[in-house]
């Protein structure tokens, strides 16, 4: 008898929450300066890339205040950011997947996206969530102009 692996399946709203969620444990687990950079530029150009795909997708979510206050905390690479900002980011980042997938269970799409990274056989979750989310908002788009 034979194993068949199913393929892991994700909307672009799952992706994009899983994204968001994937962000927010980066940022609280980061372990030093290096890290903590890191997910900082990490969650700075997630947002940029919702905020630039919101409107080509006609998505009403996110909500552009919380989206101005990810880019704008993101961006300072640390300076000026306390343990308060990084709370408020991470419920902005919690807040924003709920509401990419309100139906969904949250560790259940972070956990389906581990896994069908794993399956692409890629390095970085967080580098192939945004390069899903991309790529499928593009088709997307030139499905709707063809």
């Amino acid at each position: 008898m034979h194993a068949y692996q199913i393929p892991v399946k994700l909307t672009l709203a799952e992706v994009c929450a899983a994204a968001l969620l994937n962000a927010a444990d980066e940022l609280t687990a980061a372990a030093d300066l290096s890290e903590f950079v890191t997910a900082l530029n990490a969650n700075h150009r997630l947002w940029q890339i919702l905020v630039e795909m919101a409107p080509l997708n006609r998505w009403t979510f996110p909500v552009l205040r919380d989206a101005d206050y990810a880019i704008t905390k993101s961006r300072k690479l640390g300076t000026g950011v306390d343990d308060d900002d990084i709370e408020v980011l991470v419920e902005i980042n919690q807040r924003a997947a709920r509401d990419f997938a309100p139906m969904a269970d949250g560790f259940g799409v972070l956990n389906r996206a581990r896994l069908a990274c794993t399956e692409a056989q890629a390095q970085r979750l967080g580098q192939w969530l945004l390069s899903q989310i991309e790529r499928r908002s593009h088709y997307a788009l030139v499905a709707v102009h063809h």
